[in-house]
């Protein structure tokens, strides 16, 4: 398959978006992050003092004799004044959220339930990021279990989401067809968790239920707010606002020698719902065991290791828009990846068998090789792939960068887009690798004569991965999660580490110590 592989030209770093828009929001969100009381009364008191403005020309000629005109002009600064603020609630309350509290970081508890012979163990402490385990003989009861256990959970994110369900559900109509290129068993268990929380629901006597078609939905987000538009070509220039809710992401893998450093970062607007991210850890009969990072609202996966270290993890593509069923949604293509792979090079087998619905980046890792398929976003032919490759090198340091460009093929020509400043995230990694290469270059030095970083090692580089996470626009206002892995070629443990902060936005600004550790199979 063709390579997309290169290394960018160094500019200056970029500091903000090419987008007006996105440029105030960070500058706002940033300042909220920082202040988040003191932006939150701002806001409420530029709304208030609007309202006061607003009858301005009906109250002031009369009561202060002030001319008309301006009077006037103070009503529409009012006006104004009240439209800005509530843009502003709306991006703090609604759409991005407020940096949570670290009382508030978790909201899961310790829970038990058993349906047939599906156990569902839901464990939460300190140290990990809560796990939820699930051990089924079937996938029916997998689900079942699943959404039962997480019902509590999974409606309180359904309440977060409610705004942008509506607006999918008002203009999006998924054929039934779809169901045709989801696998029978993830079918079956996305039955069983609807069936499940709906019980759920019952049982807490909530009038309330969840369609199984409603849930489908919500597993074909990040095709909805990105490529798949099942809608007519006009409206489809009408939705493209839409891709602002879409996700964002960048990945950042670092080879040195025999160590793979893999920074995941998941950009999506946060609905004040990132506290709810937990593992879903799944031992089906039949399937290999998996765990997924993950809101409880999803069977798909977003980011997923199966029982042979292999990760494998998606980041949206700004490619053609179609409204064809041509191939498996991204999460479920993901997950299904992952339970028939056992190394990236299986990975190759399977995209190569397994079209996607629309273009997105599917990168995996396995300690020994690293490879991002950037799925129907080949320059040759619309519907194979390209692929990014990690090199390997005994003395030098190898960088891998993927973003959220794509290719977009139109009147028989080639575009690449642009979406979320994927160019300039990239650039901005790129120069700051090569900054500090001699910071890289230690850590292969320390591994002449067969030996290995050691626990000092691996806390310096952990420091310097997260120093990459945390520049201008890789970390920015939509960044929810920041995961870290690091892999170590040998025979026994590959993956040597696993840890993930979260929260509504800027989540690589977490330290260290606050990372929670990830399950490892």
């Amino acid at each position: 398959m063709e390579s997309r592989a290169g290394i960018l030209p160094l500019n200056t770093a970029y500091n903000h978006s090419n987008s007006i828009l996105m440029h105030y929001l960070e500058s706002l969100m940033h300042l909220t992050y920082n202040h988040p009381e003191l932006m939150k009364y701002i806001v409420y008191l530029m709304g208030a003092s609007s309202v006061v403005l607003l009858p301005s020309y009906f109250l002031l000629p009369a009561a202060l004799s002030v001319p008309l005109p301006i009077a006037g002009i103070a009503s529409i600064a009012g006006l104004s004044g009240l439209m800005f603020s509530g843009f502003n609630a709306l991006a703090q309350h609604k759409v991005i959220g407020f940096p949570i509290p670290s009382e508030d970081k978790c909201v899961y508890q310790n829970k038990k339930y058993a349906y047939r012979e599906a156990k569902a163990t839901l464990v939460v402490n300190h140290i990990d990021l809560p796990v939820l385990y699930i051990s089924a003989k079937n996938h029916y009861d997998a689900g079942y279990a699943e959404g039962y256990i997480l019902g509590e959970y999974i409606r309180h994110c359904l309440r977060k989401l409610n705004v942008l369900m509506r607006i999918v559900l008002y203009f999006f109509d998924v054929p039934e067809s779809i169901l045709e290129t989801i696998p029978k068993r993830f079918q079956e268990e996305m039955k069983g968790k609807t069936a499940g929380y709906n019980q759920w629901l019952r049982d807490h006597r909530i009038n309330e239920e969840l369609s199984f078609k409603d849930y489908l939905m919500i597993q074909l987000l990040p095709d909805l707010t990105s490529n798949y538009l099942p809608v007519t070509k006009n409206l489809q220039s009408i939705l493209k606002p839409l891709g602002f809710l879409g996700f964002g992401c960048t990945t950042i893998a670092v080879r040195l020698k025999k160590y793979t450093a893999f920074l995941r970062l998941l950009d999506w607007p946060s609905m004040g719902a990132s506290n709810y991210t937990l593992q879903i850890s799944r031992n089906i009969l039949g399937s290999k065991k998996t765990t997924d990072l993950s809101l409880p609202v999803l069977t798909g996966a977003l980011t997923v290791l199966n029982e042979n270290a292999l990760l494998i993890e998606m980041n949206v593509s700004s490619g053609n828009k179609s409204n064809e069923i041509n191939g498996m949604p991204a999460l479920i293509l993901n997950r299904d990846c992952a339970e028939r792979s056992i190394s990236v090079d299986d990975v190759e087998s399977f995209v190569n068998k397994n079209p996607s619905l629309v273009a997105y980046h599917l990168t995996a890792t396995d300690g020994k090789k690293t490879k991002s398929f950037h799925l129907r976003q080949n320059k040759l032919d619309i519907n194979k792939y390209a692929i990014e490759t990690l090199d390997f090198s005994k003395k030098e340091p190898q960088l891998l960068v993927v973003a959220n460009e794509g290719v977009t093929y139109e009147n028989k020509k080639i575009k690449v887009t642009n979406h979320r400043d994927s160019y300039e995230r990239s650039q901005n990694v790129h120069q700051f690798f090569y900054k500090n290469i001699r910071k890289f270059k230690y850590f292969i030095k320390k591994q002449k004569n067969f030996n290995g970083l050691d626990g000092s090692d691996i806390n310096s580089l952990k420091k310097l991965m997260l120093e990459i996470a945390r520049l201008k626009l890789v970390n920015n206002l939509a960044t929810i999660l920041c995961a870290l892995y690091i892999y170590k070629e040998n025979k026994q443990q590959r993956l040597i580490h696993a840890s993930a902060v979260t929260d509504n936005l800027y989540a690589a600004s977490g330290e260290l110590k606050e990372f929670k550790q990830l399950h490892r199979l």
